[in-house]
Formats: C-alpha cells, sequence, structure tokens
C-alpha cells in the first residue's frame, strides 16, 4: 500500500488519510491504560470469530470509557470474499481499506458525526448572541455513543488480554504470527462508556437519530438491538459514509434498495425486542394500500443524501460512471 499508515498512526495524525472525513488521535492517552473488563461478547463464541474487535471497560489516566480494540485487516481476503470480478477492477487496496476496514470505517462515520457537532455548535453560538435561549447545544443531543479519537497500543498487550480475557482472535498476518516480522500496534478507538444493560430506548429518538445519520451521509447498514446502548448506535464497522466506494459502485438502484432496506432493519429490531410503539421507519404499505388517497412513493424520502454524492467516485485511479 502506498500509503504509510503505521506511521500517520504513531505520528496521531487524522486518519485515514483519503477523502472524506477523518477522526483525530484521543489527545488525553499517555500510555497508562488499565483493562478492567471485558463488555463485548465471550471470546469463544462464533459472534467474536465474525466481529471486528472486541470492546473493553478500560481506565485511561483517572476516566473510564469503552475502549474497541480492532481485529487486524487482510484487504486480500477482502477482496476475495466482497468484491466480484467487475468490482476488482474498479477499487484500489488502499481505497477499499479506508473505506471498509471496520476501524477506519467508523474512523470516517465518527469523524462526519464529530464535524456535525461542531458545525451545530457554531450555529448555536451565532443564535445564542441573538438571544435565542430555545436553541441547545449540540453536545447535550448525541446522535450516537460519542467517540473521543483513536489510541494506538502496543502488540505486548496481547499477552495481557489472552491471560486476564481469554482474547486470543486478532487475525494478524502470518508474518507476524509466526515471528518473521515484528507484531504491529492494536488501534483502537476510545468512546464514552455507557454502563447499561438496555438496548432499546425511546424509537422515537432512536429513529430521529437514524435520519440524522443518513442525512449527514452515513448509512450504519448493522441496525440491531446488539449495536445499541441505552438507544445509542455504538457500532459503525460496516457503515458507509460518504464519500464511499461501493455505493458509488453498484448503481442508483441497489444503492436505494439498500438504503431502504436500512430502515426496515430499524421496524424488524423493533419487532424482534417485542418494544410496543407506533413508531414505523417504513410506512405500512399494507394499510397504506387501503386508503385512495395514500401516497405510498418511498423515493421522496426526506432523509435521502444528495445523490451527487454518491452517483460519480473516484475510486483508485478510475472513475465510476453508474449512470
Amino acid at each position: 500500500m502506498a500509503t504509510d499508515v503505521d506511521r500517520l498512526l504513531l505520528r496521531r495524525l487524522p486518519v485515514p488519510p483519503c477523502e472524506g472525513p477523518k477522526l483525530g488521535a484521543y489527545k488525553r492517552f499517555r500510555g497508562d491504560i488499565e483493562f478492567l473488563r471485558l463488555i463485548s461478547c465471550d471470546p469463544w463464541t462464533k459472534e467474536s470469530l465474525g466481529g471486528s474487535g472486541y470492546v473493553f471497560d478500560v481506565r485511561i489516566g483517572k476516566e473510564r470509557f469503552a475502549l474497541k480494540v480492532f481485529k487486524f485487516y487482510d484487504v486480500i481476503e477482502a477482496r476475495y470474499y466482497l468484491l466480484t470480478d467487475r468490482l476488482r477492477r474498479m477499487v484500489s487496496d488502499e481505497t477499499l481499506t479506508f473505506h471498509s476496514d471496520p476501524f477506519f470505517a467508523e474512523c470516517r462515520a465518527y469523524g462526519r458525526i464529530n464535524q456535525y457537532y461542531e458545525d451545530l455548535n457554531k450555529k448555536t453560538g451565532r443564535r445564542c448572541r441573538r438571544n435565542r435561549p430555545d436553541v441547545h447545544n449540540a453536545k447535550t443531543k448525541p446522535i450516537a455513543v460519542p467517540c473521543y479519537g483513536y489510541i494506538t497500543i502496543p502488540a505486548e498487550y496481547e499477552s495481557l488480554l489472552f491471560k486476564k480475557f481469554s482474547v486470543h482472535l486478532w487475525d494478524r498476518p502470518e508474518r507476524e504470527e509466526s515471528g518473521e516480522i515484528p507484531k504491529k500496534p492494536f488501534r483502537a478507538l476510545v468512546k464514552k462508556l455507557v454502563d447499561s444493560e438496555v438496548s432499546i430506548s425511546n424509537p422515537r429518538r432512536m429513529l430521529g437519530h437514524l435520519k440524522q445519520l443518513r442525512k449527514i451521509g452515513i448509512s450504519p447498514n448493522d441496525i440491531y438491538a446488539r449495536n445499541y446502548k441505552d438507544g445509542l448506535l455504538v457500532d459503525f464497522s460496516i457503515a458507509w459514509t460518504e464519500p464511499h466506494w461501493y455505493p458509488a459502485a453498484i448503481g442508483p438502484d441497489r444503492r436505494e434498495t439498500k438504503r431502504r432496506n436500512e430502515l426496515f432493519l430499524f421496524d424488524q429490531m423493533m419487532e424482534d425486542e417485542k418494544v410496543k410503539t407506533t413508531v414505523r421507519a417504513k410506512r405500512n404499505l399494507d394499510y397504506c394500500d387501503k386508503l385512495r388517497s395514500c401516497d405510498i412513493d418511498d423515493t421522496s424520502e426526506d432523509t435521502a443524501v444528495s445523490e451527487s454524492t454518491w452517483t460519480s467516485h473516484s475510486v483508485g485511479c478510475q472513475e465510476i460512471d453508474v449512470s
């Protein structure tokens, strides 16, 4: 890969180094970290095999956080399992890594979310000077569990995590496992610790957050109760944050279908969790069909992002035209 990502991470520069939003390093990290407990799934289960990493309750300095430590990404394996022959020719290894590696996918999503907060706070400040007390500070209205930045953790922690939590599946390259080359440090995100067993809380607010995420160009794609804490989304490991190579490559029809499916997932989550609510992300087409005056054209959804952003985007060194 042309870009030396490891050097960027060690220098604590914003990542990923590609077009689009970026996430900076957590500035208060000085190397002192205490792992208290494993929050995520049992490391010996099938869920762990397919997961993108592990979440720990940690103490950094004097503060407690949820720390998501990511597994390592094999771009060659990703090209084999995720892409068709046509897509393999269209996307470079570098773009695939920076957009689809779960660590970078979350960095891009949180980079966009944090920028949204900053922009909203600037507007709030201007309105406050105009004596508009009804305008709330954006920091009090998170649309996802807050992320404070990334850190790198020395590879020596691997043995500690195995002894203390039995965590052992990190998907390291064979050359690192064999000792042929030094092991790379772990990549991790520092997030707010939400110490709650509740996943679904206030469906109407949750739907509003999902719509706002989509409006600012983030499709989480993974709308399940396990990815929520107290009604706030915590996982963006397979999110698309515009500009993203995949939505640009699949064409407008499939892109719209996948965006609609995200809303169906929200409704299905409420049903699976047996939540009693009238809130629906998608209209009840069976009911609407009975009403002659009901317009069921979903293409007019108010949360759709700018079509021009998705339809043409430089992937690798090639321009994709999906018109």
